[in-house]
């Protein structure tokens, strides 16, 4: 919405460019700095790298690390989206970015993600997205992680600490300014904890912990802290009472990890794999698909101080067959819970597709997906999303700051 309202901007900078370049030498008149970085903070970012042709001035404002940030503060969030599909010779990891700007509604766009010699030999699995940033395990290779920027076509390739393990977050210290990674090593009736900031090639074990995340779920960030659900499948599926330990919270600044219950009833652990946490608007959710009566339950954490949580909304997932068709079994049930933006809730039902679910007026939209007719109808066997934006961060100045 925001840059749709803003469709004048590229043709102003153009004006602008034209009438203030003279003959004799490519020198933009000087216009106020802070003139030129209220104008350009505002532009998309494949527009905004073509402005560091216009001339010297602006090729060094634009790369520096506080037209960055100041950039990323103003970029609309988008959804990064890896899915693939259940039919052996369709098998390819498809990188899609969801553009709601698209004329003719919301639509999921194929995008180029790193290299094509490294999604080639190690077919890389999304494990985290911050500010822009992608991070990646390779499925061939398990010992090599990805830090990639769709925007900038960089990549940071590194190794992992361990044989066995897989990354499970990558987030922004505020106060260090540094991105870091964090990893987890299944060890005897416990796990072992990693962290690396991006750049530095050495890793440092910080803590043990009796439970790890859910596998392959991006964190919420919140207060400081990123949060996931609990993976308790390793334990006795059927049994009661792993509720006082769900939800699994990593200080930024302590590093210290601890385990906290989710709202609602006391469960069985077979019902926390239906279970999601999502960050909206800097506050946690939390929510829970109930299969057995069609309902999504969403909860709000209220206080964070004092782990209050409020019900906040009940989705119902009953929907008319005739215009989402879908043939009935265990995988077509499957339901990820994406994303919540503007009100609505973004989700994935297998064989149905990709959906907006509008929290206040119940209404439902799918997206469409541009270039890939097969997997409208075709079972996803593997999908995971993350919030992301186009950034200008570089992964050169990550490093060189490390």
């Amino acid at each position: 919405m925001v840059l749709q309202c803003l469709t004048w901007i590229p043709h102003l900078v153009d004006q602008l460019v034209r009438s203030c370049i003279t003959r004799k030498e490519t020198v933009v008149s000087p216009l106020p700095e802070d003139v030129i970085i209220e104008i350009l903070t505002r532009l998309p970012a494949d527009f905004v790298l073509e402005c560091r042709m216009v001339c010297t001035k602006w090729r060094k404002l634009i790369s520096s690390p506080y037209f960055a940030e100041e950039h990323l503060k103003r970029v609309d969030q988008s959804t990064f989206v890896q899915l693939d599909c259940c039919i052996s010779h369709l098998r390819k990891f498809n990188m899609l970015i969801l553009d709601e700007a698209a004329q003719r509604g919301a639509r999921l766009t194929k995008i180029c993600v790193g290299s094509e010699s490294s999604m080639t030999k190690y077919h890389p699995k999304l494990f985290g997205s911050c500010n822009g940033l992608l991070l990646f395990q390779g499925l061939m290779n398990r010992t090599t992680l990805f830090v990639s920027n769709p925007t900038t076509h960089e990549e940071i390739t590194l190794s992992t600490p361990t044989q066995r393990g897989c990354p499970f977050g990558i987030f922004f210290h505020p106060t260090t300014r540094q991105y870091k990674l964090l990893f987890v090593q299944p060890v005897w009736q416990c796990y072992n904890y990693f962290i690396q900031t991006v750049g530095a090639k050495m890793w440092r074990q910080f803590t043990s912990f009796p439970y790890r995340p859910a596998w392959g779920v991006s964190a919420a960030i919140s207060n400081g802290s990123l949060h996931w659900m609990v993976d308790h499948q390793y334990r006795r599926r059927y049994e009661s009472g792993p509720c006082q330990h769900a939800i699994m919270v990593f200080n930024m600044d302590s590093e210290n990890i601890r385990s906290m219950p989710h709202p609602g009833k006391v469960c069985h652990s077979i019902e926390h794999t239906d279970m999601q946490l999502l960050e909206v608007k800097g506050c946690l959710s939390f929510c829970y698909i109930d299969k057995r009566h069609n309902l999504i339950d969403i909860w709000e954490l209220e206080d964070y101080a004092n782990w209050a949580w409020i019900g906040k909304y009940k989705v119902n997932l009953d929907w008319d067959l005739k215009r989402y068709p879908f043939e009935f079994n265990l995988v077509n049930c499957q339901i990820e819970l994406l994303s919540i933006q503007n009100g609505e809730l973004l989700l994935a039902w297998n064989s149905r597709g990709l959906f907006w679910y509008h929290l206040e007026v119940n209404t439902v939209r799918k997206i469409q997906m541009t270039g890939m007719m097969h997997l409208r109808t075709t079972p996803f066997c593997y999908l995971r999303a993350a919030a992301h934006s186009e950034t200008l961060v570089t992964l050169s100045e990550i490093a060189a700051r490390a």
